[in-house]
């Protein structure tokens, strides 16, 4: 995490204005801000969610459940864990960390647990057998019963997390996304706009021309 609505949208100014924003410039910031929240809600495929749950918990006005995928699982200590790329709003049992489970089978889902009651399930053999596969969650650290690991292989897991919708979050709140989050923003929004990613090209051995569009850059 780190970048923010108003610096994407200024990002995606340059590209679509050849490098320079000038004050002739035909996109308006205020527009490009808007079509960063609508492609970024719609990359995390969010949905919102209703204002009370079954148990009468209170949802935060704006909130939603993103989907974060291909998150990799590793080692840790002798179990196994991921990181989640934003801690979710917390809410009571932790439904903000709406469900966890490998990625491409939403149906198997992993099973949560509530803070200190892994230890409980480990030292009952049985009981682990039957429920499977488990985790606590530690803020984004998210730590699984058991080791799902598979050696010289890389197994994916999916989160998906209630956080605010993108249109919640103001110019400089740091964005819940990564870096391959904020390259398929820039992407889909220079798109909508009718222009083309900006392209490196060589113009002269050892010369590299950046952030001109092709048809600007000199010919050799």
């Amino acid at each position: 995490m780190g970048t923010t609505k108003f610096r994407l949208a200024e990002e995606c100014m340059r590209l679509l204005s050849g490098g320079r924003i000038g004050a002739a410039s035909k996109f308006h910031i205020n527009e490009i801000k808007i079509s960063v929240c609508q492609v970024a809600n719609q990359l995390l495929k969010m949905e919102y969610m209703q204002t009370n749950l079954p148990l009468g918990e209170r949802v935060p006005a704006g909130a939603a459940v993103m989907t974060y995928d291909n998150l990799p699982a590793y080692k840790y200590k002798n179990v196994s864990a991921i990181t989640l790329p934003a801690a979710p709003i917390r809410l009571p049992r932790d439904v903000g960390c709406f469900s966890i489970f490998p990625t491409g089978d939403p149906l198997a889902e992993f099973i949560p647990l509530q803070m200190g009651q892994s230890g409980a399930v480990s030292r009952e053999p049985l009981v682990s057998s039957i429920i499977g596969i488990c985790y606590e969650r530690f803020g984004t650290l998210v730590q699984f019963n058991q080791d799902i690991t598979i050696p010289n292989e890389v197994v994916n897991i999916s989160a998906r997390l209630v956080l605010l919708d993108f249109t919640q979050y103001d110019d400089y709140t740091p964005l819940p996304i990564n870096a391959d989050h904020e390259w398929q923003i820039k992407q889909e929004v220079v798109k909508l706009y009718g222009g083309e990613p900006v392209a490196d090209k060589l113009v002269d051995p050892g010369v590299k021309e950046q952030s001109i569009p092709i048809k600007e850059q000199q010919q050799p």
